[in-house]
């Protein structure tokens, strides 16, 4: 009874002393604020009914597990200091003295600072909770607040967490009483919570990947993977699974941990290293003799000084274990990180050197943090340490000198740490066999901008540090000023390089294109931080303690001697950033104006309130185009003109032209018989009366003409389509569209009410009513178009645009292109320009052609490959292909995706042309997409479907679809095994984040985990049950329906018929679970055993529990009875065999017999059907 009274003793001192301290009040009011700002500011965001809320069990859960390794300050400031006060403040021999016992001691100081350090983190709920009361955001976007989930919250993340946290501080708090020790383990931790992570990417097995992290994020992702908007809003944690294991796992790390600690815990102070004196005269004092000292205060004795306080600055970093440590550290992380390049479907790239340098350059952030603020500190408090700051200050030394010595010292161990990681890089780049390392691109993209970083950063750390005057106080000053820096201007809607701390626009280098558009603007925000640091670390040196006073009268008083010495000095610095504060004030805010989120918010709703009335209005539709486009790359100008042909398709005449204009050009108009009536070029809109109105069936020929060229520089790149190498420019870039555009309306709900909008639909339902189907997917006002592009461009680049090349020739110094179109092709069509390389190849009839950049070729074969299979695989089952000719394009990795116009597919120089393809046992990404989007020529450029519900499943799910067919060709049914497995937990993951409501496949709303994930999955299968020829017959009756056809245009429910007429009765409620319903099934292998026979056969008998279920857009399920045919596989040790059985509701038992010993029982091998549950799918064999 004694050691609990001790103890409880011990605990509440540790409270009442921290509870005066206003450290913990700090980190309280910190987590509150967080917690509230998270509720208030995400309440005013975007969200509507179907969203999963901002105080829902989900995101409490990820909030509380997501800030996890952030509290390692707040448990490194309290445990560690708890451990080591009695050594620091010298009590401790007076302590251990006492009757208390090593048991007591440690119990108590352990279980006291680990509850002071639990304290802050309830601010977190108390965040919450209050932010939700807080009357700013929209109501809808909460939930109610549940003490059950916050508790929950508390204890899986907060109390397990820190329970650990606090057992290694301690344990090594106590054991090595040093604070360096404690700041280094808290790195150790962040560490190989990086390496855990990583590590878990990496291993198949789910269960053991949630086990590897500490702090439970991959635990909670993995119980929570699944979760549809109705679980996220109402579901608590499971008590028994992945989560409950890990953190009972790390609990027990925990306690071992803390159990070495004590076993090795003294009483005893630690035993000096230090030798004692040898006795007798020192040697130093024999001769007492003085000698004469000159005192010299010119150039090269404070060069001197400098280098010498330098030298003692690098000194006393590089001979300590401490900065060798944090560089080791940082490059195991960076080993581990670099060790794993992928992109979609588990697909690995090869290391090419922009992707190292801009990984080594987001990990380099946490390195640049830890040694600024580490070092920042103890080089600036470093004589006052150790008790010398009395002698130093009374030296011939001028202060100005003195801290310039550190911030040099920060850089050159900076630049030390980054060259280390540089040459880590190299050697990842060189383990994984590739060898073009371009070592001037790691100065360029890595080492240079990273020692810009530690510049600025450092320069702000000593400014803090010498304000500040007191350690601590920096350290936790300049890492809330960075970690704040990070998220505030988000918060408060501030985009601004000039505003936005350290802000600038990215660094993008791409190996066509260089760093091309994005280095002049870097160079000069960069520029422009740097020199405002300098102002704050001027107007800081004046304030700088010297001596014993330090009283704010005494630093003001000595601020104003000393700027009158060096006021030169400060005008320069000032003068300087003044400047560059004009300079970019004209570029971004006078040459090019910029638009805050919170402005086209606006503009939108003004749009939609001002011209949705007149959107019934009768206008012609685009019939013919004809431009001709003059491409400056080197100065990034462009001039156009194009002879725009325009129709009456309606039943009304046409009196006025309504014209959506394009961003940033500013078009002239050549309109015979026009009066100009309208231009509001704030929303986009320019009108124009038609002295006689345009009779129906009449046409009229237009001439637009625009030109653009870069002005200075903007508050960040501005059209990056137009580059000097490798310009990819969309008609929407260029040309106007015809109308109101549904699509510029504000689609948030929460948006829409805080403007005084209806509610609206996220997409016109599903209708076969002709009247909503007159406009197509792709363009409003405009059917299939004639189309023919002359473009001219550099000498020795190459341009090229849909149709076929009519003539090339030289003219006026530059290269010009005449391409026409043979056949109609919709109102979607790009023109590009790059010095390429051409690779050839045909596909019967059709020329075959890729356009790479030099040294771009290792990849081009595959995807002439896939071009030829995808061209010769939907000719021959759905309709001939339209073109004579099909191109893919590289361009530069400003952007990253493919895309495809008519018979030119442009292709990202950052996915297929760097994809490491020699694992042949990951998916082949690059014959994927490649065979997706020439499958877009038929789906989507042969058949396109309204601006309506469904009209993305007829367009990208066909695509899937098609693409799937002929990846199983090449690669037979184990890849699409993989890919399929992908595809449904994509599809099961994205329902997660929907923020309306999810709806079926045939009337998916552009919705891409549903459309890209879910179909794929969905129409696979149903080819599976119904076989690829009566599928395909299926297809192509709806395309010779259909194909080519103008308004009214074809829907799902038209696809619908077409696949139901080749569907079996007994398979039609595959058509309903996978295209008109939103169908989950939850099978389980409840048990599987196995008898030999007599002539070694296996019988293997499985009982299966089945049960399927209807969902609505909001995730919640309904069970409906079940009847269906699935797949039962029994693995055995000569392969698998497999069998399609009927299944019911409830139990279900499945005998089969295999040749060779059954290994395991697996449900829905193929992954044709959707279970939110899937680890039960499989059993071992007893």
């Amino acid at each position: 009874m004694h050691i609990h009274i001790v103890v409880s003793r011990l605990i509440l001192f540790e409270l009442r002393f921290w509870l005066r301290q206003p450290l913990l009040w700090v980190f309280l009011g910190l987590a509150f604020a967080f917690g509230c700002a998270a509720a208030v500011f995400e309440s005013g965001g975007q969200g509507g009914p179907g969203m999963v809320h901002v105080n829902a069990p989900r995101h409490v859960y990820e909030l509380y597990a997501n800030l996890a390794f952030l509290w390692l300050p707040m448990v490194t400031a309290f445990v560690n200091a708890t451990a080591i006060r009695d050594f620091a403040c010298r009590t401790s021999e007076i302590v251990f003295s006492t009757v208390v016992t090593r048991r007591q001691y440690l119990f108590g100081r352990f279980l006291g600072s680990t509850l002071v350090a639990l304290i802050p983190t309830l601010g977190i709920s108390a965040g919450l909770v209050t932010g939700s009361w807080i009357p700013y955001g929209d109501p809808i976007r909460f939930g109610p607040n549940s003490w059950a989930v916050h508790g929950q919250a508390f204890l899986w993340f907060a109390v397990s967490s820190i329970a650990f946290q606090s057992a290694v501080m301690f344990a090594v708090a106590t054991l090595v009483r040093s604070t360096a020790a404690a700041f280094l383990t808290s790195i150790v931790l962040v560490v190989l919570n990086g390496v855990a992570m990583a590590y878990a990417t990496q291993v198949d097995n789910a269960w053991l990947a949630s086990l590897l992290d500490p702090f439970g994020v991959n635990a909670l992702d993995e119980v929570t993977r699944y979760w549809s908007v109705h679980d996220s809003n109402t579901a608590l944690l499971p008590v028994t699974g992945a989560l409950t294991w890990n953190r009972l796992l790390w609990l027990g790390i925990a306690a071992i941990v803390f159990v070495i600690g004590y076993l090795r815990f003294s009483f005893t102070g630690r035993r000096s290293r230090v030798k004692p004196l040898a006795e007798g005269p020192s040697a130093a004092l024999a001769d007492p003799t003085i000698p004469a000292v000159a005192i010299v205060h010119d150039g090269r004795t404070r060069a001197k000084q400098f280098i010498s306080m330098l030298r003692s600055d690098l000194s006393s970093i590089l001979r300590s274990p401490v900065y060798w440590i944090i560089a080791g550290l940082g490059l195991v992380l960076c080993l581990v990180a670099l060790s794993e390049v992928s992109q979609a479907f588990g697909t690995r790239t090869w290391p090419v050197t922009y992707n190292i340098t801009e990984l080594l350059r987001g990990l380099s952030m946490l390195f640049i943090v830890v040694l600024i603020t580490y070092y920042s500190g103890e080089l600036f408090w470093r004589d006052r340490d150790v008790g010398l700051d009395g002698i130093l200050h009374a030296l011939p030394v001028r202060s100005r000198w003195r801290v310039p010595a550190h911030f040099t010292a920060v850089l050159v161990v900076g630049g030390i740490v980054l060259a280390l990681m540089s040459l880590c890089g190299m050697a990842t780049q060189l383990a994984m066999g590739y060898t073009r390392l371009q070592v001037g691109l790691y100065f360029a993209s890595f080492i240079g901008p990273g020692l810009v970083a530690f510049a600025f950063w450092s320069l702000l750390a000593l400014t803090i540090q010498m304000v500040l005057h007191h350690k601590y106080a920096g350290f936790g000053f300049f890492i809330l000023l960075f970690a704040l820096n990070m998220v505030i201007w988000d918060i408060l809607k501030v985009r601004s390089n000039l505003v936005v701390l350290y802000g600038s626009p990215p660094l993008w280098y791409s190996d066509m294109n260089g760093f091309g558009p994005f280095l002049a603007p870097w160079l000069f925000f960069r520029s422009y931080w740097l020199a405002f640091a300098a102002v704050l670390f001027f107007a800081a040196a004046l304030y700088l303690v010297r001596g014993g006073d330090n009283t704010w009268r005494w630093r003001t008083r000595i601020a104003g001697a000393r700027l009158r010495r060096s006021w030169a000095v400060g005008i320069t610095v000032l003068g300087v950033w003044l400047l560059l504060l004009g300079f970019g004030f004209y570029n971004t805010r006078i040459l090019n104006r910029p638009h805050a989120p919170q402005d086209t918010e606006r503009l939108q709703a003004e749009y939609e309130r001002t011209y949705k009335p007149l959107a019934a209005m009768a206008l012609p539709h685009i019939t013919a185009i004809d431009i001709t486009i003059d491409l400056g790359p080197q100065e990034r100008a462009i001039a156009y003109q194009a002879e725009m042909t325009l129709r009456n398709k309606g039943t009304r005449p046409v009196d006025t032209l309504w014209f959506s204009l394009p961003d940033r050009m500013k078009l002239r108009y050549d309109i015979p018989g026009a009066t100009d009536i309208l231009d509001d070029t704030a929303h986009y809109v320019r009108m124009f009366r038609l002295d006689e109105p345009l009779a129906v069936g009449d046409s009229i020929r237009i001439g637009i003409a625009s030109e653009w060229r870069q002005q200075g520089f903007g508050n960040d790149v501005e059209f990056a389509q137009l580059v000097e190498n490798g310009t990819f420019i969309n008609n929407g870039d260029l040309l106007p569209a015809i109308g109101y555009q549904a699509e510029a309306e504000l689609t948030d709900l929460g948006a829409r009410r805080k403007h005084g909008l209806r509610p609206n639909q996220r997409m016109q339902g599903l209708s076969e009513d002709p009247a909503l189907r007159q406009h197509n997917a792709v363009m409003p006002y405009a059917d299939h178009i004639r189309f023919a592009c002359t473009i001219g461009t550099a000498p020795d680049q190459r341009a090229i645009a849909p149709g076929e090349l009519k003539r090339e020739w030289l003219e006026n110094g530059k290269r010009w292109f005449r391409y026409e179109c043979v056949a109609p092709i919709f109102n979607f069509w790009s023109v590009l320009s790059g010095r390429y390389e051409v690779a050839r190849a045909n596909a019967g009839p059709v020329a075959l052609e890729v356009y790479h950049h030099p040294g771009h070729g290792i990849n081009v074969q595959r995807m002439l490959k896939a071009m030829s299979d995808a061209v010769a695989y939907a000719s021959a089952q759905f309709a001939p292909y339209q073109h004579r000719s099909a191109r893919i394009v590289e361009f530069p990795r400003y952007r990253r995706f493919a895309q495809s116009f008519p018979g030119t597919m442009p292709y990202s120089e950052a996915i297929g042309f760097i994809t490491d393809l020699r694992d042949t046992a990951r998916i082949d990404m690059v014959y994927y997409v490649v065979a997706h989007e020439v499958a877009h020529q038929w789906w989507g450029h042969q058949v396109i479907g309204p601006r309506m519900q469904g009209a993305t499943m007829l367009n990208e799910s066909m695509a899937q679809f098609t693409a799937l067919m002929v990846l199983e060709k090449e690669y037979g049914r184990g890849a699409m095994r993989r890919f399929l497995k992908y595809e449904r937990d994509s599809y099961l993951r994205g329902r997660g984040s929907e923020g309306i409501g999810e709806q079926p496949l045939m009337r998916v709303e552009n919705q891409q985990y549903i459309h890209y994930n879910k179909g794929s999955v969905v129409l696979y299968g149903l080819r599976d049950f119904l076989g690829e020829e009566r599928m395909n017959a299926g297809l192509r009756h709806f395309v010779d329906s259909f194909a080519f056809r103008e308004a009214p245009y074809p829907t799902t429910l038209d696809l619908y018929r077409s696949l139901e007429v080749v569907t079996p009765d007994s398979l039609h409620y595959l058509l309903d679970d996978g295209l008109a319903q939103i169908t989950f099934h939850r099978n389980a292998v409840t048990s599987a055993k196995a008898a030999q026979n007599a002539n070694g056969s296996w019988t293997v008998t499985a009982a299966i529990g089945c049960a399927k279920f209807h969902a609505d857009s909001l995730g919640k399920e309904t069970e409906v009875p079940m009847n269906d045919w699935l797949d039962v596989a029994v693995e055995h040790e000569g392969g698998e065999m497999k069998r399609r059985v009927r299944l019911r509701s409830g139990e279900n038992s499945v005998r089969m017999t295999v040749p060779r010993k059954p290994k395991a029982v697996v449900v829905d091998p193929d992954h044709l059907f959707f279970d939110r549950e899937g680890e039960d799918d499989r059993r071992g064999v007893e």
